[in-house]
């Protein structure tokens, strides 16, 4: 079947489970949600709230396996740990195959739109084939040019039934490059950082730097942010230098298992005890990076999706750039490269020092105007009531 017509057939179906939805509520049975989760990280938690809130709803949690994914079963715990176990399905089937939803749900929220990594039975066009209302809430916000075809204009994405982006950069891509354009694409904010409160000035005291580090490591993976090969031996340096000076290594969730490529485990535990030994110097792994944002002052970052997450905090982020060749290649023109000239950036370790002494230890924060009108002008949409705008865009489309 021609893309076209495939796309026309999945919003006949939707239309159809419309009436079908209409008509379960009006019997008084609940209408079923699905979230599928990918990582814990990247959840929309508070989303997930607000519809588990509602009375009308059942609302239930997937957690999605990926050809990528060797600790399935330990997220998979920390997963109930913090939304119960009753509220978390496996992706797994009791004989060990993937597990069938087809009849589970009448709408499935995915969380990460790589339909190449996961399953057959639990693709977001596979639930499109069905006529089950599918949508995608970003997981990060869309900063690499590495499938940039897929987000803007790829598929899945048009077969979707809405497609809530994550930037109003990039839902004017989607406009510009899809075949549906507004009919399925929406602009209401970025309900991840919904989690994140507003903030007002940093916190009094000693100075806290997060280090964020990347999983790109190893450049087969497409996206080539990590230069933590570069740098791993100056961060150490780095907390020595200013004892005075807080500084939280966050590596990527993926990060441990990339450097395995490079590093024997015995390496990458050493690196671990280095960091302990400087007391200055602490990990964070925690799925919840939000608190840790909240009680930072700045941030030196190779992660792609900081480079708008961090801008929420309104404090600076210094990017650690591999040259303006490299990072036209790897960050996408439309949203990333503009993120990149509200932040300061630096191509060698004196260029880090100098984002210390100047914009941590001094506050000389000269680019906050800038990047703060950035930041209103094309990230915020309703943060933080973005989840709530993208709950009562549903509950109106389905029951209005």
């Amino acid at each position: 079947m021609e893309a076209e017509a495939f796309y026309e057939l999945c919003q006949l179906k939707y239309r159809q489970k419309i009436l079908d939805i209409k008509k379960r509520a009006a019997e008084g049975r609940k209408i079923r949600v699905g979230f599928f989760m990918h990582f814990l990280p990247a959840f929309a938690s508070v989303l997930y709230d607000v519809f588990k809130k509602d009375p009308v709803f059942s609302v239930k949690i997937v957690f999605q396996a990926s050809i990528f994914r060797d600790d399935y079963q330990a997220d998979l715990e920390k997963a109930r740990q913090l939304y119960g176990k009753e509220n978390v399905l496996t992706s797994f089937s009791e004989s060990g195959g993937f597990r069938n939803f087809d009849n589970y749900f009448d709408i499935i929220i995915f969380g990460a739109g790589y339909d190449s990594i996961v399953p057959k039975e639990q693709k977001m066009e596979h639930f499109a084939e069905l006529g089950i209302l599918t949508v995608y809430i970003p997981y990060g916000l869309l900063v690499s040019n590495t499938m940039l075809d897929v987000f803007r204009k790829g598929r899945a994405m048009n077969c979707l039934w809405r497609y809530y982006l994550d930037t109003k950069a990039t839902y004017e891509e989607y406009l510009r490059h899809s075949v549906m354009k507004d009919r399925n694409g929406r602009f209401l904010g970025y309900p991840k950082m919904d989690r994140l409160p507003e903030l007002s000035a940093a916190p009094r005291g000693r100075k806290r730097v997060i280090i964020a580090s990347h999983h790109s490591i190893f450049e087969d993976v497409g996206v080539r942010f990590s230069c933590f090969l570069r740098y791993y031996d100056f961060f150490i340096r780095l907390a020595k230098m200013y004892p005075e000076t807080d500084f939280v290594f966050r590596p990527h969730p993926a990060w441990e298992n990339s450097l395995r490529r490079y590093w024997p485990q015995a390496m990458i535990d050493e690196y671990y005890q280095r960091i302990e030994e400087q007391p200055n110097m602490f990990l964070h792994t925690d799925p919840d990076y939000f608190g840790l944002f909240s009680v930072s002052h700045a941030m030196i970052n190779d992660c792609g999706s900081y480079l708008g997450e961090y801008m929420y905090t309104g404090r600076p982020l210094c990017f650690l750039s591999k040259g303006k060749i490299q990072d036209r290649m790897n960050y996408n023109e439309h949203f990333a490269q503009q993120c990149i000239k509200h932040h300061y950036s630096a191509v060698c370790e004196l260029e880090i020092f100098a984002f210390i002494e100047d914009v941590v230890l001094k506050g000389n924060d000269v680019m906050k105007e800038a990047r703060m009108a950035f930041f209103e002008k094309e990230v915020r949409g309703y943060w933080p009531h973005s989840s709530e705008c993208i709950y009562q865009d549903i509950k109106n489309a389905v029951l209005g």
